[in-house]
């Protein structure tokens, strides 16, 4: 299959995902978006008591750090079990094993559509101010979901071949939310040894500031660019390798 091939088939699948997983339902995925705007709204009131944090500041960072980590998350989970929901077809047909990977991106890439429009009604309440670093927001995005892709299909191969890893990566993913700045800012931890190894060696930190930072009318560091757009190179290049080199072994570890 050529590239066009597989971008249309894992379209077509992706998108599918979301309207057989909301068939008959009146809201659809907004559902999600409405569960998301009262994780954020009780997020916001919680964690900004606590640290005594200004809402009309903290309330955007929350939103804009949640949608995007939920985004993440849910695609590395979802990314390891790419090629088990789909054992069926890859027994029966042969197809560009990305596909599969692919489909999960571009399914939680429509739920992260959908919950992105909460962020105008955030800015708009707590009068957050749209500045012209919002344009870095596409090659910030792209970048996120470049590293996404590599890393799902690393997982999808290594969860097919060793079944333990799916609730690994869960368990890992619920303790890397509270040592990346999700829910904190990261000038909170100062210089010290404590912030370089929570930040300047997370890689996710970097990820999730090129896209983060624009949105909150701030510029992403050159460390954060050069890192991210690094991993992705690298990453793609690897992951793709491997996938040609496990392409006829998949079927059988299924």
């Amino acid at each position: 299959m050529c590239v066009k091939q597989t971008l249309l088939l894992a379209n077509l699948l992706g998108s599918q995902d979301v309207k057989q997983a909301y068939r008959r339902s009146v809201f659809g995925p907004f559902w999600i978006t409405a569960a998301m705007a009262l994780q954020i709204g009780t997020i916001t009131l919680v964690f900004g008591l606590i640290f005594r944090n200004p809402l009309n500041e903290y309330l955007p960072f929350v939103a804009t750090s949640i949608i995007l980590w939920s985004f993440m998350a849910t695609s590395l989970n979802e990314g390891c079990l790419s090629f088990i929901v789909s054992d069926g077809i890859i027994k029966q047909l042969s197809l560009n094993m990305a596909v599969y990977p692919l489909r999960t991106l571009w399914k939680n890439t429509l739920t992260f559509g959908h919950n992105i429009i909460i962020l105008p009604i955030v800015f708009l309440f707590s009068g957050k101010e749209v500045t012209a670093s919002v344009f870095l927001f596409i090659p910030g995005i792209l970048l996120l979901i470049a590293n996404l892709f590599w890393i799902m299909i690393l997982l999808a191969v290594v969860s097919a071949r060793f079944r333990d890893v799916p609730q690994v990566i869960s368990s890992l993913l619920m303790m890397l939310v509270y040592v990346t700045p999700v829910f904190w800012y990261p000038e909170n931890l100062g210089n010290g040894s404590l912030s370089h190894l929570l930040l300047g060696l997370n890689p996710f930190y970097h990820i999730l500031q090129v896209a983060r930072l624009p949105l909150l009318g701030e510029f992403p560091t050159f460390e954060n660019w050069a890192i991210t757009s690094s991993l992705a190179a690298f990453g793609l290049v690897v992951a793709l390798a491997l996938l040609r080199r496990v392409k006829g072994k998949v079927a059988y570890w299924l």
